[in-house]
This record gives C-alpha cells, sequence and structure tokens, in this order.
C-alpha cells in the first residue's frame, strides 16, 4: 500500500506541476498564425444560428478549407466569449476573452496526459513505467507547442486517445456505430489526421490478444456507417454553397499548382529530422525505441504467426506506420500531401507507448531501470530548454497591445514577397501607405521566404525583436529545409519605427 501511495503522489503532483508549467504558457502567442483566424466562423455560425440563418449559418461550416466539425466543436468556446462579452463587456478578442479557447485547449492536452497514464497501466503493467510513459510524452515539445494557439490538434488528439482508453478499459462496451461517428468527427475537424478512422477502425475490429472476437461483417458494416454519418451529414448541410463539404474535402488538385507550404523533398526524412532537431535527445530515445519495437515484433511473428498473437499495441504500431509509409509515398512520389510538425502530433503517444514496450521487452531489469530513467531525465532537460525559448518569444498582436498601438494609426509592412497576417492585422497589400504614427515591420508570417526590398530611410526605430518565426519547431510547420537553413543564416525581426 505504501508504494501504491507513493505512486499516486508522484502522478499527483506531476499533474500539477504540468498544469502550472501549461498555464504560464498561455497568454501570449494566440491569434498568430493565419489558420487561426478560422475560429472567426465560429462566432458567426454561433450568431447565425441565434438569428435563424440557416443557410448562413451551414455557409459557415462549408467555409474552412473541409474543416466543419472543427466549427462545430468551437461553437461552445465561441458561445462561452459570447456570453461574456454580454454580461461583462469583454471583447472576444481580447486577451482575457480568449483565455477560454486556449484554456480548453489545455484542459484537453492534459486529459492526453493522463489518458496515455490509463493506456500505459494496460500495456506495461507497472505504475512506475505508466507515470513515466505519461512525463516523457507530456514533456515533448510537440505535445505543448499548440496549446497558446487556436488549434485543433489538442482536442483532436484528445478524442483520439479517449476512443483507444476506452478499448483497453471497455472492451465489450463498445458501439461500433459510435467508434465509427467519432473517428470521422475528428477528419471532419481536422483533415490532417484524415488516417482516423482507419486506425481505430483496426484497432477495434482486428482480433488480438486482448480483445478476443471474430471478425465479423455486421460490426464493420456497423463501424463503416458510423464512419459515412459525418460526412453525409455535413455536405447535406453544405452541399447548396459553391464550397460544399465534398467539394473541399475530396476534390483532387495537382498539388505543384497550389501555393503549398512544405517541401515534396522530406517524405520519407522530415521525422527523422523533427525528432533530432526539436525534441533532442528524448526524441532520438523515442525513435530508437520505436524502431526497436518493429524489429522486435516483426521478428516474433516470422516465429510464430499466429493471429491471436497480435496484440492492441501491434494494430496500433503497424496502422500508424502504414500511414506513415503512405503519407511519405504521397508526399515524396505522388506530391499530393505534406509533412508539418502538426501531423505528427498524432504520432508522438503511441511512439512513446512502443518506446516503453521495446525497453520492457528488451532489456533486463537493472538496464530498463536505467534506460526509462535517463529518457525521463532528457525529457525534462529537453522541457525545460523548450520552455525557456517558448516564454522569450514575441508574437505581432502581443507587441501591438504592449506598445497600443491602433490599426488606424499605422502602416504595415514587410521585407518579404508575401507574409500573411492572422486575419485582424491588416494585410501590407491592404494598407494604403499613409502618414500614420507608426510604421510596423514584418507583423505577419513569411511564405515563401523570399525577401524584397524595404525603404526605411524615413523612419526612426522604435522597438525591434526577434521574429517568432525564428523560433525553430515553427520552422518546421511549412519551410523546407532550405529555407530553415536560411533561417540558421540570417536573423529576421519584427520591428516598430515612429515617422520622422
Amino acid at each position: 500500500m505504501k508504494t501504491k501511495y507513493s505512486n499516486n503522489q508522484i502522478i499527483i503532483l506531476f499533474f500539477l506541476f504540468l498544469t502550472a508549467v501549461r498555464f504560464s504558457l498561455l497568454g501570449s502567442g494566440t491569434f498568430t498564425f493565419p489558420d487561426e483566424s478560422r475560429y472567426l466562423v465560429s462566432f458567426s455560425f454561433i450568431k447565425n444560428i441565434f438569428s435563424y440563418e440557416w443557410a448562413k449559418a451551414f455557409q459557415d461550416l462549408g467555409s474552412t478549407d473541409a474543416r466543419p466539425g472543427d466549427v462545430l466543436f468551437r461553437a461552445f468556446s465561441s458561445l462561452l466569449q459570447i456570453l461574456f462579452e454580454a454580461l461583462f463587456s469583454l471583447p472576444v478578442l481580447s486577451k482575457k476573452s480568449l483565455f477560454i479557447p486556449t484554456g480548453m485547449n489545455l484542459l484537453f492536452s492534459l486529459l492526453n496526459s493522463f489518458f496515455i497514464y490509463k493506456i500505459s497501466l494496460k500495456i506495461l503493467n507497472k505504475n512506475y513505467y505508466s507515470i513515466c510513459s505519461s512525463a516523457i510524452y507530456s514533456l515533448l515539445t510537440n505535445s505543448n507547442l499548440y496549446i497558446r494557439h487556436i488549434s485543433p490538434h489538442d482536442y483532436i488528439l484528445c478524442i483520439f486517445m479517449f476512443l483507444i482508453y476506452y478499448f483497453y478499459y471497455f472492451p465489450k462496451k463498445i458501439n461500433f456505430l459510435y467508434y465509427g461517428i467519432a473517428s470521422a468527427f475528428i477528419v471532419t475537424a481536422y483533415p490532417g489526421f484524415y488516417a482516423a478512422p482507419l486506425i481505430i477502425g483496426s484497432l477495434v475490429l482486428i482480433p488480438t490478444h486482448e480483445h478476443h472476437q471474430k471478425i465479423n461483417k455486421r460490426k464493420i458494416l456497423t463501424y463503416l456507417i458510423g464512419v459515412l454519418i459525418p460526412f453525409l451529414i455535413f455536405q447535406i448541410l453544405t452541399f447548396k454553397n459553391s464550397t460544399s463539404y465534398f467539394n473541399q474535402a475530396f476534390l483532387v488538385k495537382d498539388a505543384q499548382s497550389l501555393d503549398r507550404e512544405g517541401s515534396f523533398n522530406e517524405g520519407f526524412s522530415f521525422i527523422l529530422k523533427y525528432f533530432f532537431t526539436i525534441e533532442r535527445s528524448a526524441g532520438i530515445f523515442i525513435l530508437l525505441g520505436s524502431l526497436s519495437y518493429f524489429y522486435v515484433r516483426i521478428c516474433a511473428y516470422f516465429k510464430k504467426i499466429k493471429l491471436d498473437y497480435l496484440t492492441a499495441l501491434d494494430v496500433l504500431a503497424f496502422s500508424l506506420l502504414f500511414t506513415y509509409f503512405f503519407h511519405a509515398l504521397m508526399t515524396s512520389v505522388f506530391h499530393q500531401f505534406m509533412f508539418y510538425g502538426r501531423l505528427l502530433h498524432f504520432y508522438m503517444p503511441i511512439m512513446v507507448l512502443l518506446t516503453m514496450q521495446a525497453c520492457l521487452t528488451l532489456l533486463n531489469h537493472f538496464l530498463r531501470k536505467i534506460f526509462i530513467s535517463t529518457l525521463t531525465l532528457s525529457s525534462f532537460i529537453s522541457f525545460f530548454i523548450f520552455f525557456k525559448d517558448f516564454t522569450a518569444v514575441q508574437y505581432p498582436m502581443d507587441l501591438i497591445n504592449q506598445a497600443n498601438i491602433k490599426f488606424n494609426t499605422a502602416h504595415f509592412i514587410s521585407e518579404f514577397e508575401k507574409c500573411e497576417t492572422n486575419g485582424l492585422i491588416p494585410n501590407e497589400s491592404n494598407m494604403k501607405k499613409n502618414s500614420g504614427e507608426f510604421v510596423l515591420v514584418n507583423f505577419c508570417r513569411p511564405y515563401p521566404l523570399k525577401e524584397k526590398r524595404t525603404d526605411l530611410l524615413n523612419y526612426s526605430l522604435m522597438i525591434q525583436v526577434p521574429h517568432f518565426i525564428e523560433f525553430k519547431p515553427y520552422q518546421f510547420e511549412g519551410f523546407s529545409k532550405e529555407e530553415r537553413d536560411a533561417f540558421s543564416k540570417k536573423s529576421y525581426f519584427m520591428s516598430i519605427y515612429t515617422v520622422l
């Protein structure tokens, strides 16, 4: 009882620590990237619903690049912000009000850490190892990067992790229709994780050591019907618009003709570069551990080929591996997809589980303790480096608010040929040169990284800080290797000038 109580204390203390440090990451950086402007559609959706403007509400669902599920899910936080504005005169885009959607990110990220702890208990059968699994996953850069931004990645991963958790703890209560609906909803909220129905479907339908069942055509059909339901509902709601769901989600275009971010040359190498560069030593351990898991299991299958020898973790592992190779081929060979750091958000928890399981399988008790302790320690070190750098990053909206600058008193220019804003800050192309008090330079996200000549001779420098894109993890969100190398050779800044 003493050991069990001690382990419970450790996990409680760790989650208190995790809550505190992640909460400290909030309050800055929100509404920095162009993708975050999609959140504004949720406000329009809510207002149209309450005004009984159904056609406009359905049009909102079809106006977010095949993400109607995100509009629907984010409607709850949008509604709370609208209520706070009505009751307390708190503008929905104010710093305090934006704690609502980012606070929800924090909640979902903590649930993700909790789910991996509980899943690890089932797989590893040791409380200590499960605590370490949760800590290693929770301290990864990728697990903390998106908390301060209005993005779907944490809540979508939370749905995914809950489905896995429920499978391990309540295998006899699985409703295949609901599982199909939930896995498909993930895709409607974030198309980048298009493999969710495949991975979840494989987990619940394939017979495994933990879940003894026969392949049942009725269950397969029920699951597939569940998968179709969200797609069909959103298509029906949006089909009258030129931006119907199917048109956005399934209309195949030549990726080379589109202004897509990223590089077709990194289909297979991106994940290696990301783990080595962004996750540092912890990432190297996880990569090696995951590869070791696949090696051990493949060798085992050659010696003992039985279907019931397959474990649920095997199904997760090999379905994820299939997804990786498919995406890599579609990137490098067919030039249809790209790899971004945010796509790896869904790889991280499974790869941590694979690493821990490989450690338990390959190493004796003494070496196991050394490996897990070293990995956990390296995770803490990597996290503190990330935390120090991340809290130092400054963003356009934060600088504008700090300097108390109004848009109508400023002129926005950039040193790049193309530089996108968050939808709140005016684009340079939309601004007429005026005699405003301030000139704001590079208050946007450049892509592609092509510079242009900018005349700043008649201005006096007031503030200059490193551009937020100098933060390395952001450089893996759409920039090619050549562009990332360019960042390391030259520094870019956000600057505020006053007119002489």
